[in-house]
Formats: structure tokens, C-alpha cells, sequence
């Protein structure tokens, strides 16, 4: 996980293991960036991936081989985790330069400009292609940001969108070509940077208080109906050829 300074912005780089798949060590690479914010704050920041990839969404090879106690602890920590990375009081902007799907589509949806690159890549939240629901903060994150209109494709069907489509439907807010991804991205996060921080900060804190609020109801709630489907018959049979497929073009 790289963070770069430039210009009052600070511009991190995940890089992650394959595709930037979500385990354990994702979730603690987000963490570290995060530290490093809060020890040496930027005016705005932008969040990329690295080559192709922003993310590729949960590591299903590595939470496969979980039992109950440890999916839950999971979910725990990225719920968290998103609830920090939300809570900063800097501006974000996304710079998604590759595949953004699943938890990697909620990661984009978690900040506060998405810019999309062109090309043959694709967002979106394709859960139910998998059988399993959202956790509620995720489903919360994403319904919250998503136009209604949008949410029957997007959610209930799991559609996978190109980047046009993905900028009709509101799952991004721009698209640009890839080669000038970054440094459009750079250039709206340096003039954020150049506003006044703190007036900013209370902008972006009093916008998102409400929503914050429930994030925070739902996750008292707990996430016993995902779980139950994740380790139900049905949905371990779905996931299991999904991970011998995976496994497979490892080999």
C-alpha cells in the first residue's frame, strides 16, 4: 500500500495481493493508510488501484476456509473498516482504473467523487450471482448511493456495468480515458485541497452525519441472516464451484 504526497493531496495507491481481492490483509493495508492520514493529513485524497485493478471484491479463497466465528470477526473488521475510511474528514476521490466489483464496486461507493476509466472493465455489486445477501451496512452504503431507479439491476439482478453504463445508472460520477485517469483525479483533488480544510471538513461531516447514524443502528443489528445464508447447503454448493474455478487458474 503506497501513499504519495504531492501538492496538499495524498494519492494511495492499493496494492494488495492478486486483484486486490478483501481478506484479512486488505483490511489491514486500508488501516495503514488511514494511520498514515491521521499522521500526516492531506487536504484531499485519492484512492486507486494499481495496473488493472481497483478491486476484485471479498477473497473467496480465503474466507471459503472460514467457520462462523471467524466470518463474523470478519465482517466486523470490514465494516469497520469502511465506517473509518468514511468517517475521514478529507474529501475522497475514487480513480477506479480496473475492475471494481463486490466489495471492491462498495469500496468506490464509500467515497465522495468516483471517476471511472474507460475500457473493458466493469462495477457493480454481483452478491446475488453468488447467493448470498449483503451485510446491512453494505446493502445501506450502496442503496444510499445508487438513484432507485437504478436498484433492481444493480442490486436485486447484480448486473455488471461498463463504465458508461455504470455512469447512467449513478455507480460513478465521471468517466475519463485511463491514461488521463489519475491526473484528472489529481487535479479536482488539489482544488479541493486548496479550499479551506476545516470549512470542508464540516461540510462533508454534516452531509454525511444522517447516514453515518444509520450505518452505525444497522451495524448493532449484526449480520445473522448473511451468515446463515453463507453456510447454508445451497449457497456453499454455488460458492464451492466458484472457488474450484478459482483455485483451478491458480494452478
Amino acid at each position: 500500500m503506497d501513499v504519495e504526497y504531492k501538492d496538499g493531496v495524498a494519492i494511495a495507491r492499493m496494492q494488495l495481493g492478486k486483484a486486490n481481492a478483501m481478506g484479512a490483509n486488505f483490511l489491514a493495508g486500508l488501516n495503514q493508510i488511514l494511520d498514515q492520514l491521521q499522521e500526516r493529513p492531506a487536504g484531499c485524497v485519492v484512492l486507486t488501484g494499481y495496473d488493472r485493478f481497483f478491486s476484485a471484491g471479498l477473497n473467496l479463497l480465503e474466507l471459503w476456509e472460514y467457520d462462523r466465528v471467524q466470518l463474523s470477526q470478519f465482517l466486523s473488521q470490514f465494516n469497520s473498516t469502511f465506517m473509518r475510511f468514511m468517517k475521514i474528514p478529507q474529501v475522497v476521490i475514487s480513480a477506479i482504473n480496473g475492475n471494481a466489483i463486490a466489495g471492491g464496486a462498495i469500496l468506490a461507493q464509500t467515497t465522495d467523487y468516483r471517476i471511472m476509466a474507460k475500457g473493458d472493465i466493469r462495477i457493480g455489486v454481483n452478491e446475488i450471482q453468488v447467493g448470498i445477501p449483503f451485510p446491512r451496512q453494505v446493502l445501506e452504503i450502496i442503496k444510499d448511493k445508487l438513484p432507485v431507479t437504478s436498484h433492481f439491476d444493480a442490486i436485486y439482478r447484480g448486473v455488471l456495468f461498463s463504465p458508461e453504463e455504470a455512469l447512467k445508472v449513478g455507480f460513478v460520477d465521471e468517466i475519463c480515458d485511463l491514461e488521463k485517469l489519475e491526473q484528472r483525479a489529481f487535479s479536482l483533488a488539489k482544488e479541493m485541497a486548496s479550499k479551506h480544510f476545516g470549512a470542508l471538513a464540516c461540510i462533508k461531516r454534516d452531509m454525511s452525519a444522517s447516514r453515518l447514524e444509520k450505518l452505525e443502528m444497522l451495524g448493532r443489528l449484526g449480520d445473522s441472516d448473511f451468515l446463515n445464508i453463507w453456510f447454508s447447503e445451497d449457497t456453499r454448493a454455488r460458492m464451492g464451484t466458484i472457488v474450484d474455478s478459482l483455485k483451478s487458474k491458480k494452478r
